[in-house]
């Protein structure tokens, strides 16, 4: 009797973490999405074969991406109810051998008749629920200004609270090292081509003396990614670079998390 009550025990307390689990897989799989991170295709089925993974990558649209004289040719798929691979058409899909597979962003997918409403329309058809925001993620773009730029200064001057700032480093963002009689600050995200987002921020003068001084945004810069020093891994702000160039994923990640960031959202 004993031993059956341990096990029930167990079992109960396994069943209870199991949500739990799934949602550090998901968080997992965002962060993989937003940071472009890939697979190989024995990988990708170790994947398709790990319970609490697999459940979850069939609520997904998944992207191949093989290169063919010298060009990356990317395809757009989900894992079918079968097993298989099926792309938007819900044709059957064959994953290239040598392929790095991807979640798919949707500031790579497009709008057309393959992109984010042909696939946003066939998970509606299935019924077919995101573990995470992808299909409707806001896609988020710098203004025609910004992108002739260096700084992105649409959410400079706004006041949002400390912990609310500490969240972004949920979400890729690290602190600089130390300063000391610096008034401004620095959080950095490094970008998909190795180089670094550095956004600015400083304590709200007028609250002095107040242990729930807010925060103000300064602007937002790209630079070329630090020397680190190993025993304090740390980023340093750089000078501002060009932002014409800068990828968009990560203009899009980017904007949207200062925007849920100054909407409190975050």
């Amino acid at each position: 009797p004993e031993l059956a009550e341990a096990a029930r025990a167990r079992l109960s307390s396994l069943t209870e973490a199991v949500p739990a689990v799934r949602a550090h897989v998901a968080r997992r799989l965002e962060s993989a999405m937003t940071m472009r991170r890939g697979w190989s295709v024995p990988e990708f089925r170790a994947l398709l074969a790990h319970p609490f993974v697999a459940p979850l990558t069939s609520r997904l649209v998944w992207q191949s991406e093989v290169q063919q004289d010298g060009v990356a040719v990317t395809k757009d798929f989900r894992v079918a109810e079968d097993g298989g691979f099926a792309d938007v058409a819900d044709a059957v899909f064959q994953l290239p051998p040598h392929a790095v597979i991807r979640v798919a962003h949707p500031a790579r997918l497009g709008a057309g008749a393959a992109g984010v409403s042909a696939w946003a329309e066939l998970f509606a058809d299935y019924e077919i629920l995101e573990p995470f925001p992808q299909l409707g993620r806001p896609i988020q773009l710098l203004t025609p200004a910004e992108r002739a730029g260096a700084l992105v200064t649409r959410f400079e001057g706004t006041l949002v609270p400390a912990a609310k700032l500490t969240a972004l480093l949920e979400h890729g963002w690290q602190p600089e090292r130390p300063r000391q009689y610096a008034h401004t600050q620095y959080l950095f995200r490094p970008t998909l081509d190795d180089r670094w987002l550095a956004l600015a921020h400083s304590r709200d003068r007028s609250y002095q003396g107040s242990d729930e001084t807010p925060y103000v945004l300064g602007p937002v810069h790209v630079q070329a990614a630090p020397h680190v020093d190993s025993a304090v891994p740390h980023a340093r702000p750089l000078p501002a670079l060009p932002l014409h160039d800068l990828d968009p994923i990560t203009v899009s990640e980017l904007l949207g998390d200062l925007s849920r960031l100054a909407d409190g959202e975050l």
